[in-house]
């Protein structure tokens, strides 16, 4: 594994020299990778408040640095903004110019890697913290439909035995859908339970097999663990898919490392590790973050006190107005 610590040049052209010194590196580099620290760069607009609009050459050459060196974004939590320049009124401006970056290999050794930015203090830089063993509650996973158990043979049959467990009326269709649901993720905990040695003990099987004399060879049974092997990797390609999210997938790709990594970053980026409380102190204890949503989204649905609906009501059209814009009949 390697770790490299920037801190980039204020100047323009430098920074130049350092990207491309980091792209080299990149290509003699066959480690996963992580860089962390000070690039004194951005890489999208809304990474910048204040006076001065974000300079669109020097965030053009960030992101080309970044796609030859293959590294990704590590999401950060906490502050927003890494640094600022303490100024008061329409002269303070805030950046993100810390951040982690690594290789898509170091993010699935580390798939729980998360960042916090914590409140600069004694500096004009915030202090990164990357933690590589992110504490992760307990919960009950809920009921997901898995696209592969389509192509599985028994999938039929588990679904209309378990229909058939309740009486067929309207009253009892979500204790019908909930039976259906139960017996569908027991089927799979066994019938699934680790696709990767399944995948590995059928590559073996194969690799032995193959290894034999040609009068030993078994020609339906190699055939036989092609098409299981085959079966395997396209069912694990559509489980990491439909968990990423991406759409447009070709099942053929085989493309698992990619989905499995989507997947890290969208977890990572929908997960809630801080949040604030009313005297502006950041929160990070897991009862008290369920307190503080509970008690968030109470009070924003409740009715207290005089609400005024004029504007909502402003926008209604009055009955002349209505009459002027309803549908004309025949006889009109």
């Amino acid at each position: 594994m390697k770790i490299t610590c920037v801190y980039a040049p204020v100047n323009f052209h430098d920074r130049q020299l350092l990207w491309r010194a980091l792209s080299q590196l990149s290509h003699i580099n066959n480690l996963p990778w992580l860089c962390v620290g000070d690039f004194n760069d951005i890489l999208y607009y809304w990474e910048k408040e204040g006076k001065r609009s974000a300079d669109s050459l020097c965030m053009h050459y960030f992101r080309e640095m970044l796609h030859d060196c293959k590294l990704m974004d590590l999401k950060s939590k906490g502050c927003a903004f890494t640094w600022m320049n303490n100024r008061q009124g329409g002269d303070l401006v805030k950046e993100r110019l810390d951040r982690a970056l690594c290789t898509l290999d170091w993010h699935l050794i580390f798939p729980a890697a998360e960042v916090f930015v914590l409140p600069a203090i004694g500096s004009d830089h915030s202090s990164l913290v990357l933690s590589t063993e992110a504490k992760r509650p307990r919960s009950s996973k809920p009921f997901v439909f898995e696209a592969y158990w389509l192509h599985h043979l028994d999938y039929r049959n588990i679904v209309t035995a378990a229909w058939a467990l309740a009486k067929c009326d309207s009253i009892n269709l979500p204790h019908k859908i909930r039976l259906v649901s139960a017996a569908l993720s027991r089927w799979s905990r066994t019938e699934f339970s680790n696709a990767q040695s399944h995948i590995a003990d059928l590559q073996q099987q194969l690799q032995a097999l193959t290894n034999h004399s040609q009068d030993r060879y078994d020609f339906q049974k190699a055939f036989k663990l092609k098409a299981d092997l085959q079966r395997a990797w396209q069912q694990e390609e559509q489980y990491w898919a439909m968990w990423s999210r991406l759409q447009w997938l070709k099942w053929g790709d085989q493309n698992t490392r990619f989905f499995h990594a989507t997947t890290i970053q969208r977890q990572q980026r929908n997960k809630i590790s801080l949040l604030q409380d009313h005297q502006q102190q950041w929160v990070s204890d897991e009862a008290a973050l369920k307190d503080m949503t509970l008690e968030f989204f109470f009070n924003l649905y409740r009715t207290t006190g005089y609400r005024n609906y004029d504007p909502i009501l402003n926008q209604c059209l009055t009955h002349s107005e209505t009459m002027l814009v309803h549908c004309y009949t025949g006889d009109e």
